[in-house]
């Protein structure tokens, strides 16, 4: 169960460009979405818990979805909805959709949850690399494990993140080079899991306020999972930092 909501973008002129409302194409997004196996958090209509669920089937013919909750009480929350929202992430791109909750669906080992095939569907990807400071509450670190790929002392804080990249601060300008690769960099990103992925570094400067050196890196190779777990964080630190702005005086 989410400990923190992941916010479902609000209905906007701005958002035209990214909706799909071909038949084929939403079918095509959604079956990506069950082939990937990617977690979707879904957001009941006046209900205050969100539930994650997996596509577990795309019934075109029948303009319906199978929805198999992660677990026996989501499975609960998800079959007393009426309407709800889906919000996934996949490659960097965040999908939403609207669909309506029709009724219990008896599967292989159990049971899931029918909702009506949408009509439309945002594919949004102007956030893919949008970048965020990690919580002064939680920090987040990297560390650099080698070719070895084994635990090391070599851990250093990050400044920032998007799913392009990370920004690592370092207390050393000769701590690596421009152009160096850091082989199975590991992160642990809480409540979206933990991850490892080489990073390539493109720039190094000083960072004000610290004293140390700012080695800006983008992910040289990355799974499509991880890159789904950094897109969920990303969008909860950013969802944390627009719920602070909003209750400003």
């Amino acid at each position: 169960m989410l400990k923190t909501t992941l916010l479902p973008e609000e209905t906007s002129p701005a958002l035209a460009p990214f909706v799909l409302a071909s038949r084929a194409e939403i079918v095509k997004v959604l079956d990506g979405l069950r082939d990937a196996g990617v977690t979707v958090t879904c957001f009941l209509q006046g209900g205050f818990l969100p539930a994650e669920a997996r596509i577990h089937a795309v019934l075109a013919d029948a303009d319906a979805l199978v929805l198999v909750a992660v677990s026996e009480l989501e499975h609960e929350i998800l079959t007393a909805a009426s309407a709800i929202t889906v919000v996934g992430f996949q490659e960097g791109v965040k999908i939403q959709f609207n669909a309506v909750a029709a009724a219990v669906e008896p599967i292989a080992g159990g049971a899931g949850v029918r909702v009506s095939l949408p009509k439309q569907l945002l594919r949004l990807q102007r956030r893919a690399h949008d970048r965020v400071k990690p919580s002064r509450i939680r920090p987040l670190e990297c560390m650099v494990r080698g070719e070895a790929n084994v635990p090391t002392l070599n851990r250093f804080p990050v400044l920032d993140l998007s799913a392009g990249g990370v920004a690592l601060l370092g207390r050393a300008r000769d701590t690596y080079a421009t152009g160096q690769r850091l082989a199975n960099c590991s992160f642990d990103l809480g409540d979206d899991g933990e991850f490892t992925a080489d990073l390539l570094v493109r720039n190094v400067e000083r960072a004000e306020g610290t004293g140390g050196w700012r080695f800006g890196c983008t992910f040289a190779s990355i799974g499509a999972r991880a890159l789904e777990q950094v897109c969920r964080h990303v969008e909860r630190v950013d969802a944390y930092r627009r719920a602070a702005l909003s209750n400003e005086p």
